[in-house]
């Protein structure tokens, strides 16, 4: 008898930590890509004045403070170019993504950890760790460059808990629905 109970307890307890949270998955059709979240984004269009003029950004944000996550917030931006703008960072993919890692690093008076090429299907792309608030915490941002717009994908999380399953999830989740 009390086996039964000792098996019975531990199939309810491995049951219960086994359960998992169900991501959001966002469907934009109208931005052309996919992504999963821990839960439902917010989402905002800014407008930002670039040296190369004025830049509207789609952006979709999670802020997931209040939740069990290893992750801070999750943050994901699309921006459309001019055909003027795209032939210079065709022409030159480095320098579209050096502006982009300098700008993003002075705007959170970060410090770049590490970045490395990536891509994503034939695009080209850079993941980049960012030192936030002098170490407490690290911003991990993956940029591609699709025709001629930018997606920018991105996490924010403590220290500690840099490289987790959920900054994973989120970033191999992303798809492009073209």
């Amino acid at each position: 008898m009390k086996s039964r109970l000792l098996i019975l307890i531990s199939t309810i307890f491995f049951a219960a930590c086994s359960v998992k949270t169900e991501w959001y998955l966002l469907e934009s059709k109208e931005l052309g890509f996919e992504i999963s979240l821990p839960k439902q984004p917010k989402f905002v269009r800014q407008t930002s004045i670039l040296e190369t003029g004025k830049q509207d950004f789609d952006i979709y944000f999670c802020d997931s403070t209040t939740n069990s996550d290893d992750n801070l917030n999750y943050f994901i931006a699309r921006t459309e170019y001019s055909d003027t703008l795209m032939k210079l960072f065709q022409s030159n993919p480095d320098r579209f993504f050096e502006t982009s890692i300098q700008n993003s690093t002075e705007s959170v008076h970060g410090k770049i950890i590490s970045q490395k090429v990536i891509n994503y299907k034939n695009y080209p792309g850079r993941e980049v760790k960012i030192d936030f608030k002098n170490g407490e915490a690290v911003i991990t941002m993956r940029i591609y460059l699709v025709r001629n717009e930018a997606f920018i994908l991105q996490t924010i999380t403590h220290s500690t808990k840099d490289n987790n399953s959920s900054q994973t999830k989120f970033f191999e989740s992303f798809r492009l629905t073209e």
